[in-house]
């Protein structure tokens, strides 16, 4: 690739990741991306016919799985601040406490339904993500006991951080649990904590290929397998690392079809 095409693929992974990224409806926008022009192409590359919901289906799955393990990479190479530690074991000491709150609420069937309603038609607006949410749960789910999910929302934080730094017992005061926190950043910081497992290098890759093996087992006579490198092919020769490179390419365009193959390779141990 030469540089116009190089700073092409640039723009056009930056605009796609901004979008896909903050997006609110991800199924939507990647729709969006992969339309009806994507799939009569895509059909192509498998030798059985294939059932065009599966092919959808399992289009987007591919497509989120990357995006999602793209996104946990880049989270894996930040840093912690030197107060992380102690914000979040304030922020689980508070999820515990809401936890607690909300059970007690739940008692009362009034205090639940005006609570909930209340909250929806402040929230309302504030977020697209959030609008998203409330939609679902009201569209979904039966009228009783509206603030269960976030009582469980609350108490599963909690254990969340709890996993990472233990909550205060009721005889720890705030300093002390404070002071725990901060040692807790900078054991992170110091490269000694390893509760966090390093992704691989092509992480995003290879959960992709994962999500993908399923469709080309069951549609394609051809092995699910990376092939052998042909330089003169600019990379394996191997039709389901073309298949999926088909679909990487469109939400990250620079992803070379050796790197596909690669990352099929790694899934031949994976269910």
């Amino acid at each position: 690739m030469d540089i116009r095409g190089l700073m092409r693929a640039m723009n056009t992974n930056n605009f796609v990741w901004g979008k896909l990224s903050e997006s609110s409806d991800l199924t939507r926008d990647l729709l969006t991306i992969y339309d009806k022009v994507f799939f009569v192409e895509f059909v192509k590359y498998f030798d059985a016919e294939v059932d065009p919901l599966d092919l959808v289906e399992t289009t987007l799955d591919t497509a989120r799985a990357y995006i999602i393990s793209w996104n946990s990479k880049q989270a894996n190479k930040s840093n912690f601040n030197i107060y992380t530690g102690r914000h979040i074991l304030k922020a689980g000491v508070a999820a515990r406490d809401l936890e607690h709150s909300l059970r007690q609420i739940t008692k009362s069937d009034l205090a639940e339904y005006v609570l909930n309603w209340n909250m929806e038609n402040i929230a309302k607006g504030k977020s697209p993500k959030t609008d998203q949410l409330f939609d679902h749960i009201q569209r979904q789910f039966g009228p009783s006991n509206p603030l269960e999910i976030y009582r469980i929302i609350a108490e599963s934080f909690a254990n969340a951080v709890d996993g990472l730094i233990s909550l205060p017992d009721k005889d720890e005061t705030e300093r002390q649990y404070v002071a725990r926190g901060d040692a807790f950043s900078r054991e992170v910081q110091s490269d000694k904590w390893s509760k966090v497992s390093k992704a691989p290098a092509h992480h995003a890759l290879q959960r992709a290929a994962i999500a993908f093996k399923p469709l080309w087992e069951q549609h394609s006579s051809r092995l699910y397998h990376k092939g052998r490198y042909d330089e003169t092919k600019e990379g394996f020769y191997s039709p389901p690392a073309k298949a999926l490179h088909f679909v990487i390419r469109k939400i990250a365009p620079e992803v070379k079809l050796t790197l596909v193959g690669t990352a099929i390779g790694k899934t031949r141990n994976q269910p």
